[in-house]
């Protein structure tokens, strides 16, 4: 028996009745279905079932899933509306979504591991570790490309910024034509040019966005284990946490199997896949159900932990001096973008962005794990972003329940990897 708080005035203002009314986009883009969606899929609790079908009713959202564990128990998994709005297909608790930027959450993991099996240090210098690659385009590598770190990489201050310049990840055409290179480019070409580029700032120094420092992650990773970026992940971090069936992006224009489609404005329909250069570029694909195993890995709430105490403490301690925290009081992890410590215990969050898509992953001071996964971006003019307005709802819903149910749908057959589902109706499990 589920014991709620009233929550009626939490909720109540939600969606204004008029905003339910879809307008079609212009021809030849097809009118949105938010009004002929299939019933929710999997086990949820109504509170947070309301939430997410007015929100994805509110905003035109054509998909979504939620899971929430507690103590490292999945007590909600639930797939709403549709992966993919040509075919009709509804999201299931084995559909795939984009990752996007939670792909460095996995990745710092990768490394931590790396750590404690002793072939890795978070303080090694990455220059040696990358094989010392010839600049492209210069005759000497920037001094200061050699003393960045393996922990300023996965802190965003290894010295690039993409407030200062364009993405180097997405530069390449102009890399393309450097390495006199066709497309897809090699990962060693991205990387010998990403290090000839002149740095933001001194490594340690700052905290900057940068794509191009967690993909050196990842090229970190693929050396030191000695095997490619995928295989280690899958191998060594994945499969130990009970996940087989994520997997990386395929280039783009291309969708996975079962992998939910991303629209944009007006329902229009967004490519999928990375951008032309050889894995270990991309994102992870991963259900809602799997992104839960991993979260509740890494958060040790489930099972044996997956990190050492000491690699634990490492992926959310402070960044050393002189990089100070924020005025809030949290600080970004190794891994996630905020880290608060209060006496309650521990919270950490990631938000994965990409067109047409979000991921939000979240670890609270009550043993709570829960993620977020949408194929569009829902915004409407004058309103703040789908996202952010439904993890304040599920943030406060999750506060008001007193009660949880007395069940783990982690060891339900029905999501066991490898175990194909079949519905009854709208109910998976």
């Amino acid at each position: 028996m589920i014991i709620l708080v009233p929550v009626v005035a939490l909720f109540f203002g939600l969606v204004d009745s008029s905003s339910l009314t879809a307008t079609a986009p212009t021809a030849p883009q097809p009118a949105p279905l938010v009004n002929r969606v299939p019933a929710p899929v999997g086990q949820g609790m109504p509170v947070f079932d309301d939430i997410m079908n007015e929100a994805l009713k509110a905003r035109g959202i054509p998909g979504g899933a939620l899971a929430i564990a507690k103590d490292g128990k999945l007590i909600v998994a639930r797939g709403y509306g549709l992966a993919n709005v040509q075919t009709r297909e509804p999201v299931t608790l084995e559909t795939l979504f984009c990752t996007a930027t939670i792909t460095r959450t996995i990745t710092a993991a990768a490394v931590l591991c790396l750590v404690d099996q002793g072939k890795l240090s978070l303080d090694d210098a990455i220059y040696p570790l990358l094989g010392k690659p010839r600049p492209l385009g210069r005759p000497a590598i920037d001094p200061l490309v050699e003393k960045i770190t393996v922990r300023q990489l996965l802190l965003h201050a290894g010295g690039w910024s993409t407030k200062y310049r364009s993405d180097v990840l997405r530069q390449t055409q102009k890399i393309s034509k450097a390495a006199t290179e066709k497309l897809p480019l090699s990962a060693d070409t991205v990387l010998r040019y990403g290090l000839s580029q002149r740095l933001d700032f001194v490594p340690g120094t700052e905290i900057h966005y940068s794509n191009f420092g967690y993909f050196l992650a990842k090229m970190v990773v693929q050396r030191s284990a000695r095997q490619p970026y995928e295989t280690y992940v899958r191998q060594q971090v994945l499969r130990p946490m009970g996940i087989s069936e994520m997997r990386m992006e395929q280039l783009a224009p291309a969708y996975a199997a079962r992998e939910a489609h991303r629209y944009g404005s007006g329902g229009r329909e967004l490519p999928g896949g990375r951008e032309s250069i050889a894995a270990p570029a991309g994102n992870w694909l991963a259900s809602v159900v799997d992104l839960a195993r991993f979260l509740t890995a890494v958060s040790d709430t489930r099972g044996k932990p997956f990190l050492s105490s000491a690699m634990r403490h490492q992926m959310l301690s402070s960044p050393p001096s002189p990089i100070t925290p924020r005025r809030s009081g949290s600080h970004i992890g190794l891994g996630w973008d905020s880290v608060t410590k209060d006496p309650r215990g521990i919270q950490f969050h990631k938000s994965g962005l990409v067109a047409g898509g979000r991921a939000y992953i979240e670890h609270r001071p009550d043993g709570i794990d829960w993620v977020l996964l949408l194929n569009s971006e829902g915004q409407a003019q004058d309103q703040p972003p789908a996202a952010g307005q439904i993890i304040d709802k599920i943030r406060q819903a999750i506060d008001a329940t007193r009660v949880w149910p007395d069940r783990n749908f982690f060891e339900s057959p029905a999501i066991v990897p490898g175990v194909q589902q079949k519905s009854t109706g709208s109910v998976v499990l």
